[in-house]
């Protein structure tokens, strides 16, 4: 059998091949995989209904985790986190809402009688974003800016990245409240963390992000002097870097912003630096980003 299939064709011989001698003896089976969201095999195993049977596994990839942890032996305050955090994403990622505050606080009072700060940072963020799609924003702030404060106990070089992860998950909360003013905010702030820290992209989008919220508010004075900000850092991106990052995004929103009656008195222009920032085929570029924002 070939460990690769180097075409369509190809696979379809070799399975050809594998009929065409049959009968094999009773006690020999082949088992091949196809791949659920394009299946190769299909008409294949149509043509051939007598000798193949097809099975559809019913895996349960959330809680192959916990199956697995089930099996480890250990005990501890270490274990112990362990298995809640572990029992904390399958709740989050299979929308369990109800067991997810439980499991939250049992892990945190074990990460923080341990000192364990990243850990416990890393289970507020959790909190917040399971609750997320609940639409209890009050818990969902809490939970992030609780995760700030723990991160900013962290003494090692992920403190600062998680602390920043933390205020941007903030803003996208108030932004998705429709608490434009604040979210801009606190993606201020976020930026100015960033900053601190040589955090160079996260930087550029909190500012994105801040002139979005700025934007939506209302205030197109500030819209333009975040997005601006964000520009200025993009100039010490790699070329590379800036194509693919969110800059064309806000090269976009930068040109439309541009049309608006209330820019247009003051005759601003961004083609300059779409052209400093994304070279000679920044015109292309853009028009890949407009087409995935529609």
């Amino acid at each position: 059998m070939p460990t690769e299939i180097a075409s369509r064709q190809l696979w379809s011989e070799c399975l050809e091949e594998l009929i065409a001698v049959h009968p094999w003896p009773p006690t020999v089976r082949f088992l091949v995989a196809d791949w659920l969201p394009q299946t190769l095999l299909q008409d294949w195993s149509v043509k051939h209904a007598r000798y193949v049977t097809t099975v559809t596994p019913k895996l349960d990839m959330p809680g192959l985790p916990l199956e697995l942890l089930a099996h480890l032996p250990g005990t501890g305050p270490g274990f112990e986190f362990r298995r809640l955090f572990v029992q904390l994403c399958t709740a989050a990622s299979t929308g369990q809402v109800a067991q997810i505050p439980r499991l939250a606080h049992s892990a945190l009072r074990i990460a923080e009688a341990q000192g364990w700060f990243a850990l416990g940072s890393a289970v507020h963020l959790l909190l917040g974003g399971g609750l997320a799609a609940s639409g209890q924003t009050r818990e969902v702030l809490e939970a992030y800016r609780s995760a700030r404060q723990m991160a900013r106990k962290v003494t090692d070089p992920s403190g600062p990245k998680m602390a920043v992860t933390a205020a941007l998950a903030e803003g996208g909360a108030l932004l998705e409240a429709g608490d434009y003013r604040a979210a801009r905010n606190v993606y201020l702030e976020a930026a100015r963390e960033a900053d601190e820290g040589a955090q160079t992209m996260s930087s550029m989008d909190a500012h994105r992000m801040a002139s979005y919220c700025a934007e939506a508010d209302g205030d197109l004075e500030n819209a333009w002097e975040d997005a601006q900000a964000a520009v200025r850092i993009a100039r010490d991106l790699p070329s590379d870097a800036r194509r693919d990052s969110t800059l064309p995004a806000l090269l976009t929103r930068m040109e439309e912003m541009a049309r608006k009656p209330e820019m247009m008195v003051r005759n601003v222009s961004v083609e300059r630096e779409c052209r400093e920032l994304l070279g000679s085929e920044w015109t292309g570029v853009l028009d890949r980003t407009r087409s995935l924002l529609s």
